[in-house]
C-alpha cells in the first residue's frame, strides 16, 4: 500500500456537541480533529470496514437501556466509602482476595 502525503479539503456536517467532545477527548491525546479523523479512516481501510463492531442491540438490552432512561427498575445502592477506599487499595497493592462462594451469593438476595 503506498501512503500519499497529498490532502484534501472535505466538508462534513458534524453534531457540534459531539465534535466538542471529541476534539477535547483527542486533545488529550494531543491530535486535532483533523488527525483523528484521518487515523479513523487509515484504519477502515486496514481493517476493509469499520475499525469497531457495530451490533443491534438484542430485546433485553433494549429493555434495559429504556429502564436506563426512565429509570425504571432501579434500586440505589448505598456503598461504605471505607470499605470501598480499602478495596481500591487492595487492587493497587495486587492484594485483593476473591470473595467467598458465601460472600457473592449472600450479596444477590
Amino acid at each position: 500500500m503506498t501512503v500519499s502525503h497529498e490532502k484534501s479539503r472535505t466538508n462534513i456536517y458534524l453534531d457540534i456537541h459531539l465534535k466538542e467532545q471529541a476534539k477535547e477527548i483527542y486533545k488529550q491525546y494531543g491530535l486535532s480533529l483533523s488527525q483523528a479523523v484521518n487515523m479513523f479512516l487509515a484504519q477502515s481501510v486496514f481493517n476493509r470496514g469499520l475499525p469497531f463492531d457495530v451490533k443491534i442491540p438484542n430485546e433485553e438490552t433494549l429493555e434495559a437501556m429504556k429502564d436506563v432512561e426512565t429509570g425504571n427498575n432501579y434500586e440505589e445502592t448505598i456503598v461504605d466509602e471505607a470499605e470501598l477506599l480499602n478495596r481500591v487499595n487492595d487492587i493497587k497493592n495486587n492484594t485483593l482476595k476473591p470473595l467467598s462462594r458465601k460472600e457473592v451469593f449472600d450479596g444477590i438476595s
